[in-house]
């Protein structure tokens, strides 16, 4: 009777929510939700939702653990700004709390494999970053991310790029100011998302998502992110940029098919549960997600970078 109490308690500090029947010899997948958002976001990625919807455009194939950032909430203008610091120090405390907890079950179940595939929305993309550089815990093989930024400053010059004031000299400044005055937890000065993947294990396998119409975390946001990857040696690096797509709504618009397939096609290259179909139609948009940046012509290699120095990408 203990040994289920202890089970049942930490399946609810948790939020735990599996879509099928727990089995001990099988990968896990662990969602971080974006801002204005709990973990129930999570659902848009499975096949399957706690009330039985099906998802035909899903990326998480296996069983699914979920929590909630210190300001979940479903609305923004309910947020709970006090506790929000944007990828920093409390989401990536509580990040690896759930992390913890989520091998705490595994431990209890006497699970055989003890594989997690961290998964993440924006905020909680960025804050998987920043997690995995810290920490770099030995059971997460691989990352699927969707529009993590690499740093406020990059979203704030966005922003006001899209009122023609960037032009302003310091209103970035200003800006990351306000920021940090709304939302308590943020530091203008503190730890970002690209001071820190250089330092995640050179060999785990990264899947970056982006969209062209994100009007919030901009394609280059995540490209440099990328970019600092490739530079810092990390080989099992990829990103998918698509055409089609807002924010947080990329799987569901025109390009969503192929994202979906990209994603199968990454955890088959990488050995982990995917649908083979899909996987062995999106091979060749996988082969595509590694672009080149600012490197002159290789002889032995046949690369050019053009001259934006990024191959085309899917």
């Amino acid at each position: 009777m203990r040994y289920i109490k202890k089970l049942f308690l930490l399946a609810a500090i948790l939020a735990v929510h599996t879509m099928q029947c727990p089995k001990k010899n099988t990968t896990s997948y662990l969602f971080s939700h974006g801002i204005a958002h709990a973990h129930a976001q999570a659902y848009w990625y499975t096949q399957l939702t706690p009330e039985g919807v099906y998802n035909e455009r899903y990326t998480i194939p296996g069983r699914l653990f979920t929590f909630d950032f210190p300001d979940a909430i479903n609305n923004f203008w309910q947020l709970n700004f006090t506790k929000t610091s944007l990828a920093q120090g409390n989401e990536i405390i509580s990040l690896k709390r759930a992390y913890d907890e989520t091998i705490a079950v595994l431990d209890a179940e006497k699970s055989i494999n003890k594989d997690l595939v961290l998964v993440g929305l924006s905020r909680g993309a960025s804050t998987t970053l920043s997690f995995m550089g810290l920490f770099n815990p030995k059971e997460v093989k691989a990352l699927v991310l969707e529009s993590p930024f690499d740093s406020i400053a990059t979203l704030i010059q966005n922003i006001l790029r899209n009122l023609y004031l960037h032009w302003v000299p310091g209103l970035d400044t200003v800006g990351h100011s306000l920021v940090s005055m709304t939302f308590a937890q943020h530091n203008k000065n503190g730890i970002r998302p690209l001071d820190t993947v250089d330092t995640i294990k050179k060999d785990l396998p990264i899947l970056l998502i982006c969209s062209e119409q994100d009007g919030v975390v901009p394609a280059t946001s995540t490209m440099e992110l990328y970019k600092k990857l490739q530079e810092s040696g990390h080989q099992h690096t990829y990103i998918f940029k698509a055409h089609k797509g807002d924010h947080a709504n990329i799987l569901q618009d025109a390009d969503g098919q192929n994202y979906q397939r990209v994603v199968h096609a990454f955890y088959k290259k990488y050995q982990l549960p995917h649908d083979s179909a899909l996987a062995d139609q999106g091979m060749s948009l996988l082969e595509q997600c590694q672009p080149y940046f600012a490197k002159p012509f290789d002889k032995s290699s046949g690369v050019n970078a053009l001259e934006n120095g990024q191959r085309s990408l899917p």
